[in-house]
């Protein structure tokens, strides 16, 4: 079960104040940055919240990001200029309902996404996808026995184990190590 906390966790822990501009400084992951989060950051409202949502879903749908790269550079240039690639061309069992909404959620302009949480919900609401139950994710982890296992292995050395359906569990990617 994935809960979205908050996407405003990110900060600066230089020490510098947070007045001033820093030259090649880009606070966020950039894999799920919406475009004007890269661009303007001063200007983002909770549009680059659904755009980084949409990310998310499109990792947890696909296995994959939306965009990859050798650099940063590739990476946020993806986001400002190429349009993301079909889900269900990475995805093929993935309904058509979700695919067009999460798409919907990657729009380049803000003014084309969701415009917010509670309009989200109603398009997925509306959307005729069966929601996704805690049964479904015991069952799924369950026929996923191995990779289970594994995941629980790499958490036996972090502070506590994560207990994969009970818990709120907090995974940074690119090799950190996962806590709960």
């Amino acid at each position: 079960m994935a809960k979205v906390v908050d996407f405003g966790l990110v900060k600066d822990a230089t020490g510098q104040s947070p007045d001033l501009s820093h030259v090649n400084a880009i606070l966020g992951t950039p894999y799920y940055m919406a475009p004007e989060a890269i661009l303007s950051p001063e200007t983002i409202d909770g549009r680059a919240d659904i755009y980084a949502l949409g990310a998310v879903a499109y990792y947890l749908l696909t296995g994959e990001t939306v965009f990859g790269g050798t650099s940063l550079v590739e990476v946020c240039s993806h986001h400002l200029h190429t349009p993301a690639p079909p889900l269900r061309a990475k995805a093929p069992d993935v309904p058509e309902e979700l695919e067009v909404i999460v798409m919907k959620c990657l729009e380049k302009k803000p003014e084309d996404r969701p415009e917010s949480a509670g309009e989200l919900t109603k398009l997925l609401e509306a959307s005729g996808v069966e929601p996704w139950t805690a049964d479904d994710a015991h069952a799924w982890w369950a026929a996923r026995g191995d990779f289970a296992a594994a995941a629980a292995r790499a958490t036996s050395g972090t502070r506590k184990t994560a207990d994969m359906f009970g818990k709120t569990v907090a995974v940074a990617l690119e090799g950190r190590q996962a806590t709960s």
